[in-house]
């Protein structure tokens, strides 16, 4: 995916938290499924774009966004999944 097309999808499906600014809080839009989410939830269904997308209610695109985003951001959200994960101790 070229950048300007990536740039393209994250404009149109991704939005700032606005409650908490920062990358890892970004949602995925149009139901505000936090960004770091969708990430790991691609992550444990290996890829599956659609798979993930039915599960959440989100069209194709807006996860390939939540992925170019991730590009983007990779520390912040690993970081904000890590967090998540030794909470809960997954």
């Amino acid at each position: 995916m070229s950048t300007a097309a990536a740039q393209e999808l994250i404009t149109r499906w991704i939005e700032q938290n606005p409650y908490h600014p920062e990358p890892a809080s970004a949602w995925v839009l149009p139901r505000c499924v936090s960004v770091w989410v969708v990430i790991r939830q691609l992550e444990l269904d290996r890829g599956d774009v659609a798979s993930v997308a039915n599960a959440y209610e989100l069209p194709r695109d807006a996860v390939e966004a939540a992925r170019a985003y991730y590009a983007q951001h990779k520390a912040a959200i690993d970081a904000r999944i890590h967090e998540h994960r030794a909470f809960f101790g997954v």
